[in-house]
């Protein structure tokens, strides 16, 4: 979730080196539950190599039961800013 502090960062620089947290905390959460939401995805087509490697995804953690609930959190969050 590194790579989402650019966001913060290009808010900062946009406003002038300004760091809101009213507007940076939920922009900050937003991109966390979207890096979940495409990350869980996309962990779904590797999940048979995970298994054999012993990689504990995303995928495998959450299982398929609870994954459509998951991405729909992660998408809601996303766009509400968490």
């Amino acid at each position: 979730c590194t790579f989402n502090w650019g966001a913060v960062l290009g808010y900062s620089a946009a406003t002038g080196g300004a760091v809101d947290p009213a507007v940076c905390l939920p922009l900050y959460g937003g991109c966390v539950a979207w890096t979940l939401l495409y990350d869980t995805l996309y962990a779904h087509q590797d999940k048979s190599d995970d298994k054999k490697l012993g990689l504990r995804s995303s995928a495998l953690t959450i299982g398929d039961e609870a994954t459509p609930l998951f991405l729909r959190a992660c998408g809601a969050a996303a766009v509400g800013g968490a």
